[in-house]
C-alpha cells in the first residue's frame, strides 16, 4: 500500500532486556547484522559498505542498506541525540534557504553518518536548487533505499508492527513523507513511540482500508544509546 509521498520523492522515484548478548527486535537480528558486517575484508564489512554509501553508490542492494542502517548502531560514531557541529551549522543555512553557503558541508556530515535520512533528502534538495539534477538523482536514491529499509520493518498501524528506526528523527520524516499528520506524541513502556493521528489524516487512511488512531515507531534503539551515554557519564562523574 501505497501512501501519498511528497513531490521531490516522486519525482525521482528502547527495548526492555536489551543487552549485548541476543539482541533481537522482532524478525531483525540485530546480533546476526553486527556479526557479517564486523568480519574483516568481507564485502559487508560496515567499513567498506560506508565508504560505498559516502561514495554515493546506488547498486547497493536492499540487504547491503539494512546492514548499513542498523549496523551503525554497533559503530563508535553512532549519537543519534546529538547532531554534528557541522549539522547543527548545515540545518542553520537550510533554513535560511542559503543552499550555496549549506551544499559544501554536506560530504562531511555523510562521512560521519551515511545513513542520515533528513541529510539525504536535503543534500538532493540543494543538488537540485543549485541545478545539478543528475546528482539530486543519486542523492534520491540513497534516501530511497534508506527509507525502505525503515518502512520495511513493520506497517507502524499497530504497536506490535511498529517501525523500527536508529534515530528519533527518522520518525518525523516518514511522517512528512506519509503525509501523515498527529495531535500528540507518546513514549510507551515498550520503548514504542505511539503518534495520535489527527482526523484528515485517519480519513485519509481509510480510503485505503486503514483503520487506525495511532501510528508507531520502535524507537528502543536510540533509547539504549542514550542509556548507555547516561550510565558512562555517571560512572565519570563518580571517578
Amino acid at each position: 500500500m501505497k501512501l501519498k509521498f511528497s513531490a521531490i520523492l516522486i519525482v525521482a522515484l528502547i527495548l526492555n532486556g536489551l543487552t549485548s548478548q541476543a539482541q533481537k527486535i522482532r524478525d531483525l537480528d540485530l546480533t546476526l547484522i553486527n556479526s557479517v558486517t564486523s568480519v574483516p575484508n568481507s564485502p559487508y564489512e560496515y567499513a567498506r559498505l560506508k565508504k560505498r554509501m559516502y561514495e554515493r553508490d546506488t547498486t547497493l542492494t536492499a540487504y547491503e542498506y539494512q546492514l548499513l542502517y542498523y549496523g551503525l548502531t554497533f559503530q563508535p560514531e553512532y549519537a543519534p541525540y546529538f547532531p554534528t557541529p557541522q549539522e547543527e551549522k548545515f540545518n542553520d543555512l537550510y533554513r535560511s534557504e542559503d543552499f550555496a553557503a549549506a551544499f559544501p558541508l554536506v560530504d562531511s556530515i555523510l562521512f560521519h553518518n551515511p545513513v542520515n535520512l533528513r541529510m539525504l533528502l536535503r543534500a538532493a534538495v540543494c543538488a537540485r536548487v543549485l541545478g545539478d539534477e543528475k546528482l539530486s538523482e543519486v542523492y534520491i536514491t540513497l534516501y530511497g533505499g534508506i527509507f525502505n529499509t525503515i518502512v520495511s520493518t513493520g506497517n507502524g498501524w499497530s504497536e506490535d508492527q511498529s517501525m523500527i528506526v536508529v534515530c528519533v528523527d527518522d520518525e518525523y520524516e516518514v511522517m512528512k513523507m506519509w503525509e501523515i499528520g498527529y495531535t500528540k506524541q507518546a513514549l510507551l513502556a515498550s520503548r514504542t513511540d505511539c503518534f495520535t493521528l489527527d482526523k484528515t489524516t485517519r480519513k485519509d487512511l481509510k480510503k485505503h482500508d486503514i483503520k487506525t488512531k495511532n501510528m508507531y515507531f520502535d524507537v528502543s534503539l536510540p533509547f539504549s544509546s542514550l542509556s548507555r551515554e547516561f550510565e558512562k557519564s555517571m560512572k565519570e562523574e563518580g571517578n
